[in-house]
């Protein structure tokens, strides 16, 4: 049915509470004191399901958006505590004191922090495979290199010690 009158603030309030108490002509009813047939002509006349509809649809829009932003912020934390958490593997196996009794803390660190940061990241196994050439489960680090890696190292680190005190004897 077309608009009889324009829409009056009157109007607008009721279309407000009948839309934000989830459509009830009660709510309209009760809170502006009119009779059910006036709010359901004001609906029709109004085109309140229309709008109504409209603004749901907006609402969801809105809703989609701040969904996006905030799964967004939550992977970029992620991807930012896997790659503190591999880069702190990392550092343990770098200093000095390392004890070898912990290689596997570090390690686990390191694959963990891999792990997490892929994840965060979107890449998959097999984007991992096609940039690193490495075909195996990517879930893991070969933990043979890894040792070995530590152990150059380690012995490096001990030929540096070595070289310094040897420059001043």
């Amino acid at each position: 049915m077309p608009k009889s009158r324009p829409e009056t603030d009157t109007h607008r309030l009721a279309f407000d509470i009948w839309w934000t108490s989830g459509r009830k002509v009660g709510a309209v009813r009760e809170k502006m004191g009119v009779p059910q047939t006036t709010v359901f002509r004001w609906m029709d006349s109004y085109a309140w399901h229309e709008r109504a509809d409209r603004l749901d649809n907006e609402a969801r829009k809105a809703l989609e958006k701040k969904q996006i932003v905030a799964k967004s912020r939550l992977l970029e934390e992620q991807a930012k505590a896997g790659e503190l958490l591999r880069l702190q593997g990392l550092k343990m196996i770098d200093d000095e004191n390392f004890n070898f009794r912990d290689e596997r803390n570090a390690i686990t660190a390191i694959e963990k922090g891999i792990a997490i940061e892929r994840k965060a990241l979107g890449i998959t196994d097999d984007a991992y495979a096609d940039v690193t050439g490495d075909n195996n489960n990517m879930h893991d680090i070969n933990e043979t290199a890894l040792l070995a890696a530590i152990k150059r190292m380690r012995r490096n680190a001990e030929w540096e010690k070595e070289d310094a005190e040897d420059e001043r004897a």
